[in-house]
């Protein structure tokens, strides 16, 4: 197994695509601290404005995190309410509900309220949490 570095900055990073490929070498993801290491990264740049290179770069290495976890931790939803699973992949992102909150662009309060049960997920948070866990948003509404 590899070894997982610090979390990187996105001020400190390459802005051509040779230069984060010698960072960050664009190969299948093979374990979790190759998945880490390449999460790391993708959370590093994202949300940024970027050069075209660095985003073809997060582009390519997020093909290849989505491959390892579909692989690895693919979510059978089947059983699971919409609330199961959201709880489920914000266990698994480690996100709190202030996270949730962020992410909906509601207040923490609110989304602490979804995660416990007392308020629904409405049609606009399915969309919002399906595109960030690149998921069917069908998935949070049943």
């Amino acid at each position: 197994m590899s070894e997982t570095r610090k979390a990187a900055r996105v001020e400190k990073l390459p802005t051509s695509w040779s230069g984060l490929v010698r960072l960050h070498p664009l190969r299948p993801i093979h374990d979790e601290i190759d998945n880490t290491n390449a999460t790391e990264l993708i959370d590093a740049l994202a949300g940024h404005d970027l050069t075209a290179d660095q985003a073809d770069y997060l582009e390519s290495l997020s093909t290849l995190v989505m491959a390892y976890d579909d692989a690895h931790h693919a979510l059978e939803t089947a059983d699971l309410s919409g609330l199961d699973v959201l709880r489920s992949l914000l266990a698994d992102h480690a996100m709190s509900g202030a996270d949730l909150g962020r992410l909906l662009d509601i207040h923490r309060t609110h989304a602490n309220k979804i995660v416990s049960g007392d308020r629904s997920i409405t049609a606009d948070h399915a969309r919002t949490l399906g595109g960030h866990f690149k998921l069917d948003p069908g998935v949070f509404v049943r």
